[in-house]
């Protein structure tokens, strides 16, 4: 991160020079004004930085190493440092659950109209009717004939748990989909479910190269593979060590302590541990050992949600904690200790914003509040 700083410095300094012209001769007091404040501050470069979720145990770790180099810096859905580097991994899922729970609150408040699962007289009501649905496909899952060019499916309930994990963790975009399928699923249609699923399956067929050359030949197992998870469990797993020597028992009490904290989501936190078994405590070159506890050249701004499903990671974007961060990034000034910003939009409720005829309202109509809009959704929309 440090090179990448200076780095951006030095390129910073050559951008203003050929923006500005080739001749100092020709530089008005105002230019040299720009070349003064663009000039590369060799050795002393500062982060201009905003972390989110993991990246905000990045921030956490370089203000920790170099914090005469912070010049601003966002935490976004906080990290416990200890916790992390630690391996122990116990302060993440307290939230969680009340995702889960708003959820049921908005639908409620919707209405059957618009929440497909809204019944009875509270949110508990449609929690319950949520979970009713889960578990009778944990022990019923759910037959789909075949129709024209898609084959049979079958319908699980950990089809439906991973549509749950992603409404969860992209709530803007993923928690009126997954309770749209949840109401197919109690009327027992699972046929988006199903086009779904085998939307997402690839045939595995041998080239002709890999049937000339052989199965473990480099034709065979050449080819793209994107995961971010896997990239997330390799870093996570080396950054406290790995090599977890923890038996079968000492997983399941682990695994109990997670699903004290969150029911929903403790199956898949738990995975990030087992997964850890397979690294050798040797595999990193450098391993930072805290502690992250400096005085920092400038104030950092520390934001998240009020419920997450791991950490207060920002899913809906709002235009108060847009501005927040814009005039922290041009001033450095923040906001009051505990400053409230409300979203612009609650899934089934929709913008909370509305004027006289019951329309969302619109912005302030100044280009740059929209320009700032747009990249707010843009970032919160992980399927452009």
């Amino acid at each position: 991160m440090v090179a990448i700083v200076e780095g951006h410095g030095a390129w910073r300094e050559e951008e203003a020079m050929l923006l500005l012209g080739p001749s100092h001769h020709t530089l008005s007091s105002e230019d040299m004004e720009v070349l003064e404040r663009t000039k590369w501050k060799k050795g002393r470069e500062e982060i201009m930085y905003w972390g989110l979720s993991y990246g905000s145990v990045l921030g956490q770790t370089f203000a920790a190493m170099h914090p005469e180099r912070v010049g601003r810096m966002v935490l976004d859905g906080v990290l416990d440092p200890d916790d992390y580097y630690s391996g122990a991994w116990l302060k993440n899922l307290q939230d969680s659950d009340m995702i889960i729970t708003k959820f049921c609150e908005y639908c409620f408040e919707a209405g059957p109209s618009l929440c497909p699962l809204s019944t009875g007289n509270s949110g508990k009501d449609v929690e319950a009717r949520l979970e009713r649905i889960m578990m009778a496909l944990k022990t019923s899952p759910l037959p789909v004939p075949s129709e024209g060019t898609r084959g049979p499916e079958v319908v699980t309930y950990g089809d439906m748990f991973l549509m749950m994990l992603t409404a969860m963790y992209f709530p803007y975009v993923a928690a009126e989909p997954f309770f749209a399928l949840l109401a197919d699923a109690e009327r027992g249609d699972g046929t988006k479910i199903a086009v779904m699923k085998q939307r997402n399956l690839h045939p595995a067929t041998l080239s002709p190269h890999c049937q000339r050359d052989g199965h473990f030949s480099e034709a065979c197992t050449s080819g793209s593979y994107l995961s971010g998870f896997g990239a997330y469990q390799a870093i996570s797993c080396m950054d406290y060590g790995g090599g977890s020597n923890f038996t079968k028992e000492e997983f399941s009490e682990y695994y109990k302590e997670l699903r004290k904290q969150g029911k929903w989501i403790s199956t898949s936190w738990a995975r990030n541990k087992l997964s850890c078994l397979g690294f050798s405590p040797s595999a990193a070159a450098w391993r930072f050992e805290g502690p992250v506890s400096r005085v920092t050249s400038h104030p950092m701004l520390i934001i998240g949600n009020t419920h997450d499903t791991v950490t207060p990671i920002g899913n809906n974007p709002s235009l108060c904690t847009g501005r927040v961060l814009r005039t922290y990034f041009q001033t450095g000034e923040l906001p009051e200790n505990g400053t409230i910003c409300d979203p612009e939009y609650k899934p089934f409720i929709g913008c909370l914003k509305k004027d006289e005829n019951g329309d969302c309202r619109k912005r302030t109509g100044e280009e740059e509040e929209e320009e700032m809009w747009s990249a707010m959704e843009a970032i919160t929309n992980v399927w452009p």
